[in-house]
């Protein structure tokens, strides 16, 4: 791979490891952007040029923002000087570098959320190749899954994905207007729940489109990048009303540049301190914030704990019961797709890991973040410490965290992404 004008850097991909994930370092690389990743969003409208304009007559970015922001970030956060001075004015507001990076070292056992969940989809989708026989076919039904994701709970995401992605193959896959029709089903015939939302993305994800919006709407970033995370593009960052939260901001304020923008710049200037990948920095905050307000303190400063309550697809998939279900109804043999985890799918996290890198403001960034929350939601909003699990570990001194089968039927609804 080399860049187009004479000189550019250049670099070497070995045939046949050419990862979604290897593509976007080999970008980095020669573009010497750390910013820049695929896949790209389209360019060259009217919308856009007029954009670069207004953002050349502005003052400079904050210094993280300038480092961390990708260049259709940085377009985006200058499409007006009104947008622009609510971008800086929420760059001044958020915690510091430190609390994200705490926060993330609490939820290091979750940092490999998307690395498995891509894998274990991967797995599932070569167990019913009845389902998956078209080129491209993964790519759309991640897209598809992504696109259904608001306001929905981890497990609640993949059993509705798995009911469209059926009743859409079954019906001889459709396109234009019977296919917008049969996606805006109501959920007991195959289609999906909140469709005015969902539908429009799903549309452009079964027809292979991207999903990244345009600077004219320049909003609603959370989907695009959680399809890409879980694609392999560890450099975009997926915000929901958890990472909002950890933010101190309103869910309903994070689908703007200027609130969305600036969370992806901290997770990523955190994960750069920490020598890992933003989307890892991000699913571990994740899984610490949400443990925090579900569950309390206690459980968020216990990482075995916090692994009960921040499942992964791999773990919806190998362990939820109506998704098992769902999946024998397609034609799929657990227990060989058990085996094909086994073999594909990288080991569970370990959760010790967060042991042996707890820094000496780890205590004081728990309590900010528990004022955040406790300042959005009111007072006494996160619960003292509770018991229960969705998964049952066999020992906690198992680095592997082998686990049981659960009963996760219904005890998942309250964690919505």
């Amino acid at each position: 791979m080399e860049g187009s004008k004479a000189g550019s850097k250049y670099k070497v991909l070995e045939y046949g490891a050419a990862t979604n994930e290897a593509l976007e370092d080999a970008v980095n690389h020669i573009t010497n952007d750390a910013g820049k990743h695929l896949p790209p969003v389209s360019g060259g409208s009217d919308a856009e040029e007029r954009a670069e304009k207004v953002a050349k007559n502005l003052p400079p970015l904050p210094e993280l923002a300038e480092k961390h922001l990708t260049p259709e970030e940085k377009l985006g956060v200058s499409k007006s000087e009104a947008q622009f001075n609510r971008f800086a004015d929420r760059m001044e507001s958020m915690p510091e570098v430190q609390e994200w990076k705490d926060a993330a070292l609490k939820g290091a056992g979750e940092r490999k959320w998307y690395q498995r969940s891509q894998q274990a989809i991967a797995a599932m989708t070569k167990e019913v190749p009845a389902y998956f026989d078209q080129k491209g076919d993964v790519e759309k039904f991640t897209g598809l899954l992504a696109a259904g994701s608001p306001q929905q709970s981890v497990a609640m995401n993949m059993r509705e994905a798995l009911k469209v992605w059926t009743n859409y193959v079954d019906a001889g896959r459709p396109e234009g207007a019977k296919l917008e029709k049969l996606l805006s089903q109501p959920p007991y015939k195959g289609g999906f729940t909140l469709p005015g939302t969902k539908v429009p993305n799903a549309m452009k994800a079964l027809a292979g489109e991207p999903l990244w919006p345009d600077i004219t709407k320049n909003s609603n970033f959370k989907v695009p990048s959680f399809r890409d995370n879980l694609l392999g593009f560890m450099n975009r960052v997926t915000n929901d009303g958890w990472m909002g939260a950890f933010a101190g901001i309103e869910g309903k304020d994070l689908s703007g540049a200027h609130s969305y923008h600036p969370i992806s710049v901290m997770v990523r200037a955190a994960a750069d301190e920490l020598g890992w990948k933003p989307a890892e920095a991000q699913a571990a905050i994740w899984a610490f914030i949400k443990t925090l307000t579900e569950k309390g303190a206690g459980a968020a400063e216990d990482p075995y704990e916090m692994r009960q309550y921040s499942e992964d697809f791999a773990d919806i998939l190998r362990y939820d019961e109506e998704t098992k279900n769902l999946l024998k109804d397609m034609g799929i043999d657990h227990g060989k797709l058990a085996e094909r985890f086994e073999r594909e799918v990288e080991g569970k996290p370990k959760p010790s890991e967060t042991a042996t890198r707890v820094s000496s403001t780890s205590e004081d960034s728990l309590r900010r973040a528990t004022e955040r929350v406790e300042k959005l939601r009111g007072a006494g909003a996160i619960p003292a410490s509770k018991t229960g699990s969705l998964f049952k570990y066999l020992s906690a001194e198992d680095e592997g965290t082998s686990f049981e089968p659960a009963k996760m039927k219904g005890s998942s609804a309250k964690m919505k992404r």
